[in-house]
């Protein structure tokens, strides 16, 4: 393990000099490129919400943000004077605009030391200044999360098990956390060896600029070991893998690709378990049938460098990197007759919104569209595309809408999305907010009069409550006893479009989405009433969404199950225990929705008079052998 992963987050003293942790400069040295990357956007973030000159542009803004950041970087073994930080910022700044022609002339009169330390990155002890344990916090991305290498107690425990650390969690939310911390994992290394042999002959590709991070922890993972991860949950009770400088089963395609479960699994070929495999693998192939197919997966498997090359110059697979890895389990199986398959596998919960809404509001229709019935029908993308009814508008084109709708979003939210826009465009309708007005009311139809009504019925109740109490926020619990104190702050806009600025001459920090060619956004930190009403119901159904993980996980637990990880509203564990997860799952939605009445019990804490709505979920819908409301 390299210094990153040995770097403690004990102290929490924020008067002292670096020479008072554990941390240094080789440390720093190694990953400056990534701390810039993810520290000066921060930085930036706060000179603009500051707002302490509005005569500086953005790109001076930026050079401003830039410039801070190295001038601590550069002072961080030292305490200064004034007078040195200023000559160090000059020089750092001088620098910067050498490298950036947009970002105008030197500027007089800002006071970057006194502003740092208003921010909490730099503070004064004695007449000197240090740098403050915040600006380390912000930098030391790994030294939180780089993997552990014994099981996690509570004296190791790097970050609160809630966010925040004011709301403890529930005894189920705790349970489920202890038995996720208890999974050892570990880097496939063979599959490691063959993205650093791609990754060497294709260096150019956008791909590795997307992993690096994610590829300089997982590099320093050792074979043989057992890691273990903390478990974090956000204020609604979702929980998250810590651990994300090594392999994370949360990430991408990549980060996935890589996890390994430290669990031996062996199965049988022809075994019921095995189709899960299959189904896994079709699900990392995509749509076109040929990359199913005996003959092709075997020259994939046996050629695996060569065949992840091609994917990520080329495309092809929806998913390059567990498909290959896959393809390889495939081989063993094809020619060994059972496999020892150390990827999580697991089940998808089908368009878990709009199924926890059809529960909660009653829509039957939705429930079927969900999964609950016995037999195929149309999803609600389908239905929606359905309901739009012009020619090149499918499914694929109306999941990124639908979703953005069914959460709160309004026709900004649409208008921003380009390839949706020309897919309208293409569609005959050029006019933006036209595009907008006809997509909102064809999923507010998808989701009918039960969910809508529900939807902003709630969002009035909550506006009423507040303004009462004159808070911006209510406090509720999950039927398990989890408390729900989450505030909702306003988004501030902080560049219209993309921008960037070079940080080094090989280092450019990007500010906002180059693909999407969106600007960046930040929280304003105030606390909104307005926008904790609009986006109520978003959070509560998302909180639904962890109280179903929570419970499947104690029931796993209960259960004697090896090997449990869970991603939101996927669950997955070792391949032998697959089917037992799918019965596990359909007990937890037994509990929690036909046992239990979630929504009545939030009504009743708040003192809300809901409208009737009828639960149509029943237990033979749950347990019908033909339901995918999980698949």
């Amino acid at each position: 393990m390299n210094a990153i992963t040995n770097v403690t987050a004990a102290n929490t003293n924020t008067n002292v000099s670096l020479t008072n942790t554990t941390m240094d400069k080789h440390t720093m040295r190694k990953s400056e490129q990534l701390i810039a990357e993810s520290v000066v956007p921060q930085l930036f973030a706060e000179a603009m919400l500051a707002d302490y000159n509005t005569d500086f542009t953005i790109a001076n803004r930026q050079v401003i943000a830039a410039a801070m950041f190295k001038t601590m970087w550069i002072l961080i073994d030292d305490a200064v004077t004034s007078e040195a930080f200023d000559e160090q910022y000059f020089g750092c700044f001088k620098y910067l605009v050498a490298r950036n022609r947009d970002a105008g002339e030197l500027f007089q009169g800002l006071n970057p030391l006194e502003t740092l330390v208003t921010w909490g990155y730099m503070e004064e002890l004695g007449g000197v200044f240090y740098v403050a344990q915040k600006f380390y916090d912000a930098c030391y991305v790994s030294e939180k999360t780089a993997p552990l290498t014994t099981m996690i107690t509570d004296d190791i425990r790097r970050v609160s098990q809630v966010k925040g650390g004011k709301v403890k969690p529930s005894k189920l939310l705790d349970k489920a956390m202890r038995y996720l911390e208890a999974t050892p994992f570990s880097a496939d290394m063979d599959m490691t060896t063959i993205i650093n042999i791609v990754k060497s002959q294709t260096p150019k590709l956008d791909v590795w600029k997307d992993v690096k991070g994610s590829m300089n922890g997982i590099n320093d993972m050792v074979d043989g070991i057992d890691y273990y991860s903390e478990q974090k949950a956000d204020k609604r009770g979702r929980m998250y893998h810590v651990a994300h400088a090594g392999t994370n089963p949360q990430g991408d395609d990549y980060n996935r690709s890589i996890y390994k479960l430290n669990v031996e699994s062996i199965v049988k070929k022809d075994s019921p378990e095995c189709t899960y495999f299959m189904n896994e693998l079709e699900e990392a192939a995509g749509k076109d049938p040929k990359y199913m197919a005996t003959d092709y997966l075997m020259r994939v498997g046996k050629s695996p460098v060569r065949a992840l090359k091609t994917f990520l110059e080329s495309k092809g697979v929806d998913s390059p990197f567990m498909y290959v890895r896959l393809a390889r389990y495939f081989v063993t199986f094809q020619e060994t007759g059972e496999c020892d398959v150390r990827v999580p596998m697991g089940l998808d919960a089908k368009c878990s919104g709009t199924q926890i809404l059809a529960i909660l509001a009653g829509n039957k229709q939705l429930l079927q569209a969900t999964g609950f019935t016995n037999k195929k029908v149309f999803d609600p993308y389908a239905l929606c595309a359905i309901a739009m009814d012009m020619a090149g508008i499918d499914r694929n084109v109306m999941k990124t809408p639908y979703m953005a709708i069914q959460y709160g979003g309004g026709a900004k939210a649409l208008t921003e999305q380009k390839d949706y826009m020309q897919a309208m465009f293409d569609a005959g309708i050029e006019d933006q907010e036209a595009a907008a007005k006809i997509t909102i009311e064809a999923v507010k139809k998808v989701l009918g009069n039960k969910i809508v009504g529900v939807q902003e019925y709630m969002a009035e109740q909550v506006a009423t409550i507040m303004e009462a109490s004159g808070k911006a926020n209510v406090v509720y619990t999950h039927i398990d006893g989890q408390i729900v104190d989450l505030v909702v702050c306003g988004k501030v806009e902080l560049t219209a479009t993309f921008t960037s600025i070079r940080y080094t001459q090989n280092t450019i920090i990007s500010f906002g989405s180059q693909l999407k060619n969106t600007g960046l956004t930040v929280s304003d930190k105030t606390p909104s009433a307005t926008e904790y009403a609009r986006t109520f119901m978003v959070n509560y159904v998302q909180g639904i969404d962890a109280l179903i993980a929570r419970t499947v996980a104690s029931l796993c637990k209960d259960a004697g199950i090896e090997g449990y990880v869970s991603i939101h509203d996927c669950f997955r564990t070792a391949l032998k225990d697959t089917p037992k997860l799918k019965a596990l799952i359909c007990r937890a939605y037994e509990i929690i929705f036909v046992e239990n009445d979630p929504i009545a019990h939030l009504c009743n804490q708040l003192n809300i008079d809901m409208p009737h709505v009828s639960n149509e979920l029943t237990s033979e819908m749950i347990y019908n052998p033909d339901a995918y409301f999980f698949c």
